[in-house]
């Protein structure tokens, strides 16, 4: 498995504005083959990039809210579900 953070070209570290919330989970959501939503009141994608935004202006200390992270497994690995997302949660700390 790789773990790669995927960073917004000329800004240091990982992260994006609030903006990004909706164009990454409308990407994530048509590319991912498993969703799972942890920590948010509603139970949908479609409401997560709102939820996130929202929650993400409580705080005037976050200014980059954003975190895209992309695990792959090599062509040989096939893992189920449930072991992609404990390596997801894993990783995701």
């Amino acid at each position: 498995m790789i773990c790669e953070i995927i960073t917004k070209g000329g800004e240091p570290g990982s992260g994006g504005s609030r903006d990004a919330f909706y164009a990454g989970v409308r990407y994530i959501s048509e590319k991912a083959a498993s969703v799972e939503l942890r920590n948010l009141t509603g139970q949908s994608w479609t409401t997560a990039a709102e939820e996130m935004a929202i929650t993400s202006q409580l705080s005037k200390k976050v200014q980059k809210p954003y975190y895209h992270l992309v695990l792959s497994w090599h062509e040989s690995e096939h893992p189920t579900t449930a072991q992609q997302i404990a390596a997801t949660r894993s990783n995701a700390r």
